[in-house]
């Protein structure tokens, strides 16, 4: 899952900051072939080719047989995909339980009877992940709570390392950053101001919501676009197909974007805005945070607890609220210059280097 979105971002970072921590372990990473070479590492680093699909039956009888080969002292699944026969020392990191709660046919592209048997297959690998691991790894207080109500964990054995910004997401030149976005701005024509959002489309981002409370600001705050940035997939053309269905103006999806991309559309943008019901923590706040960007967000799942001060937030059941904090975000720029002061001071309290050390201690113990 190196390429992955959310998870992608935490293994590469970790993987990267491990390499700068630890010189004496050996490590064994397994990879799908077309990544095979992309990394180049440390001589302790090694690769091996998992050449099968997360989620994928393949997986969950071939990795087993291929990770017994190697006989390892530990394997961090780093995410809930842990195979059900594999029978050694494993930690786990549990992002959050957004399978086990936005389970609904919406979100599936499968039909009714193959849904049934991956919902079955999610839950026992979820499972198997939670009460055989040795330790628990998530990204949030949230998580922690969640797993430890809805699943009985003991707090002893879940050990919360919060994630950051990626290095090289912040090493790009505002020079830079202004040419790639002129030529965003002529190939999407923004001509005037614009709200951004970047993300997958899945049921519980919540962006048809979104989409509702920018239609009503936009009657007042006319010359406003909404950006939607993600790759495309079945959950954004339903996105694509429901604008168009209620013709909507001034809503502009752009399919996926690279991170000099991203840099300068949040840098750019009047505002971020995170209407998720569920995340296990937000890594687009502190990449916000980064770029100088204000954000404007839901206060559901972990977003509070990572955005603290640093973020406006509103009710994302509520279409009025959300309308409402876009409206003030965008009329009152001392509010705008308050939090990004704010989001700037909370950005220094995340580091992914500091989550890799964490993380290397719980391999240790």
């Amino acid at each position: 899952m190196i390429h992955a979105s959310g998870i992608g971002r935490y293994l590469r970072n970790l993987i990267l900051n491990l390499e700068k921590l630890d010189t004496k372990d050996e490590y064994f990473l397994f990879v799908l072939k077309e990544d095979f070479s992309k990394f180049k590492l440390g001589s302790n680093f090694h690769f091996v080719e998992a050449d099968f699909g997360w989620y994928s039956v393949e997986e969950q009888f071939k990795f087993p047989f291929l990770l017994r080969k190697f006989r390892l002292d530990l394997m961090h699944f780093p995410h809930f995909n842990v195979p059900l026969f594999y029978d050694g020392k494993f930690v786990v990191t549990i992002h959050d339980l957004i399978h086990q709660h936005f389970q609904i046919n919406e979100a599936t592209t499968h039909n009714p009877l193959v849904f049934f048997a991956k919902k079955k297959g999610y839950n026992l690998a979820f499972s198997k992940a939670v009460k055989s691991s040795s330790s628990i790894i998530c990204p949030s207080e949230f998580i922690k709570n969640q797993l430890i109500l809805e699943w009985n964990v003991s707090p002893e054995k879940i050990h919360v390392t919060y994630e950051g910004v990626d290095d090289t997401f912040t090493s790009f030149s505002k020079h830079s950053q202004d040419i790639r976005f002129s030529e965003i701005r002529k190939k999407i024509k923004i001509d005037n101001d614009y709200l951004f959002y970047v993300g997958n489309a899945h049921p519980h981002k919540n962006l048809s919501s979104l989409i509702e409370a920018f239609e009503e600001f936009n009657r007042k705050f006319s010359d406003y676009k909404l950006i939607l940035a993600g790759k495309t997939n079945f959950f954004w053309e339903k996105i694509k197909e429901e604008i168009k269905q209620k013709q909507i103006k001034n809503v502009n999806v752009i399919g996926y974007i690279d991170d000099l991309s991203l840099a300068s559309l949040l840098s750019h943008a009047k505002a971020f805005i995170f209407p998720s019901l569920e995340e296990g923590f937000g890594i687009p706040i502190l990449e916000s945070f980064a770029m100088n960007c204000p954000v404007v967000c839901s206060k559901k799942g972990a977003l509070e607890e990572i955005g603290k001060d640093g973020c406006l937030y509103f009710n994302p059941n509520d279409i009025s609220d959300m309308q409402l904090k876009l409206e003030l975000i965008c009329k009152d720029d001392d509010l705008r210059k308050k939090f990004i002061s704010n989001g700037s001071k909370r950005l220094k309290s995340f580091s992914f280097y500091k989550m890799a050390k964490q993380t290397l201690k719980i391999y240790q113990q």
